[in-house]
């Protein structure tokens, strides 16, 4: 009887968490330059918990955008600062579709469940007029 074992099949080593981890800031990355070319964004926002406490991210901006991957897909949350007088929905849902459109273009194999966008704080211009405060 012949007990040679047969060698494995060459397979693709599977990614380890650490490569997992370096595509998932490559695609941060990505998504911080459609945000923050998006007009009306003053920057990008980190949330440091659940409860409201907030700290700008501007020197790491990949920090205020989740990638979180269930199964095969994938959910985006963005946390972002908007200038004061400007429309949100317009730029949510700008930042929404240009998201979609580079996960189409770049990563077909992935599906897009959700582009989240969350606006944390708002910003005023220096030298833009201040609304009054309204009393009651």
């Amino acid at each position: 009887m012949d007990k040679r074992v047969k060698p494995p099949a060459k397979t693709e080593a599977p990614k380890t968490d650490s490569a997992a981890s370096q595509n998932t800031k490559a695609v941060a990355i990505k998504i911080s330059g459609i945000v923050l070319n998006t007009a009306g964004v003053a920057c990008i926002t980190k949330r440091t918990d659940e409860t409201s406490k907030k700290k700008a991210a501007e020197k790491k901006p990949a920090k205020g955008i989740r990638i979180s991957k269930k199964n095969d897909s994938v959910q985006v949350d963005i946390h972002i600062a908007v200038e004061f007088g400007v429309s949100v929905t317009s730029i949510a849902r700008q930042i929404q579709k240009e998201t979609s459109a580079l996960f189409a273009r770049e990563y077909p194999q992935l599906r897009l469940y959700a582009v989240n966008v969350w606006v944390d704080e708002f910003s005023y211009r220096a030298g833009a007029p201040r609304p009054e405060p309204t009393q009651q």
